[in-house]
């Protein structure tokens, strides 16, 4: 098992974020929840004042900041034992954590009644995440957006009908680069124009 999350560790780690994982920040997220173990959110914040709190296992959040839900575990915490940040990767390990998980998921959740969500990159696979946004679709007032690069009509009536979610054909990439044309929320050195300049500085990948 050991040389599995070695394997893990080795695959998944980096030392620059991507460009989106550096504008992100700026949207100024309540939370964010994510089953990836890397670490490249935690890498966008690094040059954003706001500080992010790290929660692989349930806990309170640190009033203030902004919160990162990493239930899968961590490549930070991957010395650790699983639901206290060590990498979930079989399905044991996912039955051992998952009153955890569900914790996690219904803190990160709340107020979601009433807030803009974006879903990036989620196929609703995992049935506990479905499962919980499926409800707390059923009393809603603000919307909510999936965004992955699929242009497939029957896909998109899926999400609009069943989850009352509307999928954007883009990456999240391109979502948050036409998103700040048209609203101008990042700084003019975080630019999506200036992507090549920030590799060059070795900002991002």
């Amino acid at each position: 098992m050991r040389a599995v999350e070695t394997r893990l560790i080795n695959l998944f780690r980096c030392d620059l974020p991507l460009w989106q994982h550096v504008a992100l920040p700026h949207l100024n997220p309540r939370s964010i929840f994510t089953t990836n173990y890397d670490e490249l959110v935690e890498l966008g914040y690094k040059y954003h004042v706001n500080q992010l709190d790290v929660i692989c296992r349930d806990r309170t959040p640190v009033t203030g900041q902004s919160i990162l839900y990493k239930p899968h575990g961590s490549l930070s915490h991957a010395n650790q034992p699983v639901g206290k940040g060590g990498l979930v990767i079989t399905q044991f390990d996912y039955l051992e954590m998952i009153s955890d998980y569900r914790e996690m998921l219904r803190r990160s959740m709340t107020d979601f009644g009433g807030t803009c969500v974006l879903v990036v990159g989620y196929s609703f696979g995992d049935m506990d995440i479905g499962a919980e946004l499926y409800r707390l679709r059923k009393d809603h007032g603000i919307p909510w957006y999936a965004i992955f690069p699929r242009n497939d009509v029957s896909v998109r009536k899926m999400y609009s009908k069943r989850f009352e979610i509307e999928q954007i054909n883009l990456t999240f990439e391109q979502f948050l680069a036409e998103l700040d044309k048209r609203v101008d929320f990042l700084p003019s050195d975080r630019k999506h124009a200036q992507k090549a300049d920030m590799q060059s500085r070795r900002i991002i990948q």
